[in-house]
């Protein structure tokens, strides 16, 4: 534990930047919650579907190795090239809710677009030759 209270697991306490930090894997039997309640958040707006859907196409899904641990197949993303909207401050990290967010606004477009496309087919169909 470092003088500012914040903690580091498999690597050297003052390299610890956020409250808890773990080089290597962790394991946990139950769930990892992030908090989310409107208690705790401000300016709180809707999610521009032009931004998501500009976010979603930028993102590049790579695999990849860890350099610890090169023996394990990973699939995900590089922190410093996923676009702003989904990027932490210091880009050495990612918060799978914002992409999560993102994501789902985009598929929620999606879903309605492809509702109003069926419509239009069943239409076309259903007209007399």
């Amino acid at each position: 534990m470092n003088a500012d209270g914040k903690m580091g697991v498999g690597g050297s306490p003052s390299s610890a930047n956020y409250q808890l930090r773990v080089e290597g894997s962790a394991y946990a039997t139950g769930s990892f919650i992030n908090s989310s309640s409107r208690a705790l958040k401000q300016e709180i707006s809707e999610l521009p579907l032009s931004e998501a859907r500009k976010a979603v196409k930028a993102l590049k899904p790579v695999t990849y190795q860890y350099k610890a641990n090169p023996d394990e197949d990973e699939v995900g993303f590089i922190a410093e090239d996923v676009p702003q909207l989904v990027a932490t401050n210091n880009r050495k990290g990612l918060s799978a809710l914002d992409i999560t967010a993102v994501l789902t606004k985009v598929v929620q477009h999606l879903q309605t677009e492809n509702e109003t496309l069926k419509k239009r087919l069943d239409a076309l169909e259903s007209r007399e030759p």
